[in-house]
């Protein structure tokens, strides 16, 4: 599973960059963070577990919005107003 974990860090952070397949990537890469910042909060949520806690957060996030104007999906969809 830690290769695993790793490839969707890895790969699921330049797809998000990158702007491609955005809502998928997102979901992978909450989920993958969530697991992360509950395994970590025993050794303390401001040490250790906030960092990945906040990760999560913020891909929940762009799984609720997703792709913005100035992505690979919106070009790919052609949408004008892709906010």
């Amino acid at each position: 599973l830690a290769y695993l974990s790793t490839f969707t860090e890895l790969i699921g952070g330049i797809l998000l960059v990158a702007g491609f397949l955005t809502r998928p990537t997102a979901l992978a890469v909450a989920v993958n963070m969530a697991v992360a910042g509950y395994m970590t909060i025993p050794m303390g949520f401001l040490a250790v577990s906030a960092y990945p806690s906040s990760l999560a957060v913020s891909a929940a996030a762009l799984l609720l919005t997703g792709p913005m104007r100035y992505s690979i999906d919106a070009l790919m969809t052609g949408a004008d107003d892709a906010s």
